[in-house]
């Protein structure tokens, strides 16, 4: 059924409608629609809304105030959750009923009074946050969420503060967040804070073997044991700063380049080329530690006969002004080929049982455990 609206207006002083006689007759043959606003606000005005309608001889349709103006009907914390042809007090209560469908329910000639139904608006966040340096909680930022729903930090709030990496989440109590848990909501506004646990400087979180391959360079931080499956793996050569965390790093086998490429001057004979195999390479300002290095396997296989020595080091090949501490490595050294005519038993140089082979005199060394087995 098409409606026909005339005219609309807004009801600026009651009383004029009301008592104005004059103004009564010009729409005494209208249907009347009054929208009260409830404690909201529409274009700047509190006071009700007034539509008239033509009278027919059947229901018409009506339209709410938003879809005819585009004006939204606004209330400051809350949200309006519809308009209903009844409001009942009880006890100090107010109640609403009867919701009105402006697609469903049609009006007569006698016109009606809609009331707006407002619902508070309540706040659900997570707010991420850590404790400074005097204790104080620091903000990093919130998440608006609904009832039901888990944490996500997805805008990377954790890592707005400066200088420094996360490396875990924790509840209020101080125990670690549980990934399970879901905002409980409720009927007033919750917050549930979350604190972030950080370690100075910018370290890679490292978790799984994709992890350790993509940021072997950078100062690594060592999140899980790592099973690398039998592949070959080593860092090259590392300026770093490696925090194990007492975590194992496993079943890998150290690769090199036996090529004219790979090959290094030699520490001996500055005219002689040779070919270096560790795990780290030569360190610089390193650290390395906490960390167990578990069946590892070195094998040499060269036939590149320019190769004057071989060295093997478990670690390192050399080390300058770095520190190596609390570092356990188990492996296997096999020989599978070596250059046509090279002196094995004066140029193949093993260092099975410490962890570097040349180093500086700032380079420090503490607890390490070496066991190279050479078969």
């Amino acid at each position: 059924m098409k409606t026909k609206i005339l005219i609309f207006i807004y009801l600026l002083i009651p009383a004029f409608l009301l008592y104005g006689c004059k103004d009564e007759k010009l729409y005494e043959d209208k249907v009347k629609i009054v929208f009260e606003l409830e404690g909201g606000t529409y274009q700047n005005c509190t006071l009700p809304i007034v539509h008239y309608y033509d009278k027919t001889d059947s229901i018409t349709l009506i339209t709410d105030p938003t879809t005819l103006t585009g004006a939204e009907v606004t209330r400051s914390g809350y949200t309006l959750e519809g308009w209903y042809q009844k409001k009942l007090e009880n006890n100090g209560t107010t109640i609403y009923q009867d919701r009105w469908d402006f697609e469903h329910n049609f009006v007569d000639n006698q016109g009606v009074t809609l009331y707006a139904f407002w619902k508070k608006d309540i706040k659900y966040l997570y707010q991420l946050c850590y404790y400074n340096e005097n204790q104080e909680v620091v903000e990093l930022g919130n998440y608006s969420v609904n009832p039901g729903d888990k944490f996500k930090d997805y805008a990377n709030y954790s890592y707005n503060r400066l200088g420094y990496t996360p490396i875990e989440f924790r509840d209020a109590e101080g125990n670690l967040w549980d990934d399970n848990f879901t905002h409980p909501g409720g009927e007033t506004d919750l917050t549930i804070q979350i604190f972030v646990e950080y370690i100075e400087g910018e370290f890679a979180i490292v978790k799984n073997a994709n992890d350790l391959r993509i940021n072997k360079s950078k100062n690594i931080y060592l999140a899980n044991d790592i099973d690398l499956e039998g592949s070959a793996f080593s860092f090259n050569d590392y300026k770093g700063i490696f925090m194990g965390n007492g975590f194992t790093i496993s079943n890998f086998t150290i690769n090199y380049d036996p090529s004219r490429n790979g090959l290094i001057q030699d520490f001996d004979d500055p005219n002689a080329k040779s070919l270096a195999i560790s795990l780290f390479g030569n360190v610089t300002d390193a650290t390395i530690q906490d960390v167990t290095f578990d069946n590892v396997k070195i094998n040499i296989k060269t036939s590149l006969t320019i190769t004057h020595k071989i060295y093997v080091a478990p670690i390192a090949m050399s080390s300058v002004n770095s520190k190596l501490k609390n570092i356990v490595f188990n492996g296997t050294l096999t020989c599978t080929a070596l250059p046509n005519g090279f002196d094995k038993d004066n140029n193949l140089i093993i260092v099975d049982a410490a962890p570097i082979y040349k180093q500086d005199e700032q380079t420090v060394l503490d607890n390490n455990q070496i066991d190279l087995k050479i078969e």
